[in-house]
């Protein structure tokens, strides 16, 4: 039997039809383990009022800090009952939560175990409403897993291995007889989990999956969204296509491909872990059942070709020129220079004479003259530097491309026939994506173009 690992995020736990469905798939007999994040809709943002408040109190104190947490906890009080969510029962447990978390002389973010307290609430007070609501309204049995772990983390242990050993194992105990609720934040005592990289809801069910995995389960991953993942970004590209099946390696690029528009996962949750492990992965809207959904397996679509197509702009171009400039010493000290200078890379283009790099966003001219002085000062004054802006940048990303070599003809070929000239091409080792660089005042013209000819006619 599987185990089904499911992500909640904010606009799902304040819908009482999250609680209907999971309580539907628990009677039907499946194990459930929920990821939780905080409530969220249009006027509740819970992460963001819990962050104004830590810097109202680091500027103006205590009291300030404490009217912003009152006034979120009414908010919240508002959207459940908004949401048909409430009861005077709920109401009782929610405020004794709060006063734990916020007791009179609490100064916020002044020590370790604090701070984690004080981010982890939102997530907390959501798995208690989805708890009491699953108890109350279901009669379905269910267990909280308690944001607080006391570890030492002084050891060789990874995080996440720390982490198994405390969360994992208890989802393991718990879910033969009940849904399991962890929310996201969890803490370990002694050292902030934030040093580690905060993880989001899709990161600490995909967590979640690993650990299950690796405890003899058979779990499915699901991450539940407005929409599955898209052929390009429908605000950009007519005609777009749910992407009904690719690979967990092609997902990640689709859903790496930085400001490319159609982003609906975070970028870390499709990991190498589940690609090892072999864990699906589904990402559907549950209450809509005629959107589709798009399944994230071991080989994805075996006869796919091209399943994505977006772009993004203000992209730009790094190239230093000289001779031998394939030894491994001068590209370690130009990224060096880009990790000092904080530039983020997308590609790198190499030959005897001349390394290319492609970086996001777009340099003023006095970092460009920084940059060039920084580099000069590392390689000396026999390398040339030439910095521009305004590149724009195509994703293509599919399953198999290397199947299909006269796809690359046919995308520049299109190109070509636009009067589009290419800047640079750049295509990952497993041949899952193509990136190409285009100086043009029109992007989305030509993402429209490039979809209509290599996805919107396949169907």
């Amino acid at each position: 039997m599987n185990t089904h690992v499911i992500k909640v995020g904010g606009e799902n736990a304040s819908d009482l039809r999250t609680a209907e469905w999971l309580a539907t798939q628990s009677q039907n007999g499946e194990k459930i383990a929920v990821a939780i994040s905080a409530l969220r809709t249009k006027s509740l943002k819970t992460t963001d009022e819990l962050l104004r408040a830590q810097e109202a109190f680091s500027k103006t104190g205590i009291q300030s800090a404490r009217t912003i947490l009152e006034n979120l906890f009414q908010v919240h009080i508002e959207t459940l009952k908004e949401a048909g969510m409430f009861d005077d029962e709920l109401y009782g447990k929610l405020r004794e939560l709060f006063e734990w978390y916020f007791p009179v002389d609490l100064e916020l973010g002044n020590d370790i175990q604090k701070e984690q307290q004080f981010i982890g609430y939102g997530e907390v007070m959501s798995a208690h409403v989805l708890s009491h609501i699953l108890a109350t309204r279901f009669q379905i049995k269910n267990s909280l897993v308690t944001h607080a772990f006391t570890q030492n983390v002084n050891s060789t242990s990874s995080l996440s291995e720390i982490l198994k050993n405390s969360v994992g194992k208890q989802v393991d105990l718990l879910l033969p007889e009940w849904i399991v609720i962890v929310p996201w934040y969890v803490s370990v005592d002694d050292k902030s989990i934030l040093e580690y990289g905060r993880w989001y809801t899709d990161k600490m069910a995909e967590r979640i999956a690993v650990w299950l995995s690796d405890l003899g389960h058979s779990p499915i991953l699901h991450i539940q969204k407005q929409v599955p993942l898209l052929s390009s970004h429908p605000g950009n590209t007519t005609g777009t296509r749910v992407i009904s099946d690719m690979s967990h390696w092609t997902a990640a690029e689709i859903t790496g491909a930085r400001w490319a528009n159609a982003q609906v996962l975070n970028e870390h949750t499709i990991s190498s872990d589940l690609a090892k492990r072999n864990i699906p992965v589904w990402v559907y809207n549950p209450f809509d059942t005629t959107s589709g959904k798009s399944i994230i397996s071991e080989n994805g679509n075996p006869n796919s070709w091209i399943l994505f197509i977006d772009g993004r702009d203000h992209v730009s171009t790094i190239t230093v020129s000289g001779f031998a400039m394939s030894w491994a010493w001068l590209l370690s000290k130009l990224t060096t220079v880009f990790l000092e200078q904080k530039i983020s890379i997308d590609s790198i283009s190499s030959s005897e004479t001349e390394v290319t790099f492609t970086a996001y966003g777009e340099l003023s001219q006095e970092n460009k003259m920084l940059l060039s002085r920084k580099i000069e000062e590392v390689l000396g004054e026999q390398y040339t530097i030439e910095v521009k802006n305004n590149l724009w940048l195509i994703y293509c990303i599919g399953d198999n491309l290397i199947w299909n070599p006269w796809l690359l003809s046919k995308i520049t070929t299109i190109l070509a026939e636009q009067g589009i000239d290419i800047e640079c091409i750049s295509q990952s080792r497993g041949q899952r994506a193509v990136t190409i660089g285009v100086h043009s005042d029109n992007l989305r013209k030509w993402v429209q173009i490039l979809h209509e000819n290599l996805i919107a006619l396949k169907y």
